[in-house]
């Protein structure tokens, strides 16, 4: 046993020097072991031969090769992810941002219908939706007024409700307006 344990170590070049002088000196003695180291040889000697690829074969850099492409397409897909991902958060923030913004509630507030409205309403109105101050007379309060502005400025929307009711108007300044006469017509 201790004898087969030499030859391995001498056969996969593990022996000292000592140790292989030791094997040679045993095989001298006991011609009888040498077809076992022989044997345990040409087993070691198959094995390298057996052996397809060794560590400096092509294959290996091949393998190498497709590793590192697997490793690029990983990162283009994780870039690509990473990009398509970016855009959807994008196009998300500015779904909410447009829906927060409730067009549906705003495509009736472009326009303002009033049909027989007292001119108190109407002045009421335009100040709520245009920030504006309309100014009229208690007289002319009480007359009623039917048509619509269509995304008008508040100077159009004076000019329109005074011209249909017979009225002249003042513009004191951007947000300052007055609506002059005694009775509508």
């Amino acid at each position: 046993m201790k004898t087969t344990i030499l030859m391995s170590k001498v056969l996969s070049g593990h022996a000292s020097a000592e140790e292989q002088e030791q094997l040679k000196a045993w095989l001298v003695l006991h011609p009888e072991d040498k077809p076992q180291l022989e044997a345990m040889q040409m087993i070691l000697s198959k094995q390298d031969d057996n052996d397809p690829y060794p560590p400096d074969h092509p294959f290996f850099d091949g393998l190498k090769k497709i590793k590192q492409a697997i490793r690029d397409k990983t990162e283009r897909q994780i870039k690509i992810r990473f990009v398509f991902m970016v855009f959807l958060g994008i196009a998300l923030c500015l779904s909410v941002a447009y829906l927060k913004r409730r067009p549906w509630d705003n495509m009736h507030n472009d326009v303002l219908r009033f049909d027989k409205a007292k001119v108190a309403q109407i002045i009421t109105t335009l100040d709520d939706r245009y920030q504006v101050s309309v100014q009229a007379p208690s007289s002319i309060l009480d007359c009623r007024f039917t048509g619509s502005f269509y995304q008008d400025s508040p100077t159009e929307a004076i000019q329109l409700l005074s011209g249909s009711l017979g009225l002249k108007y003042k513009i004191i300044n951007d947000h300052t307006f007055t609506l002059e006469g005694t009775s509508c017509k």
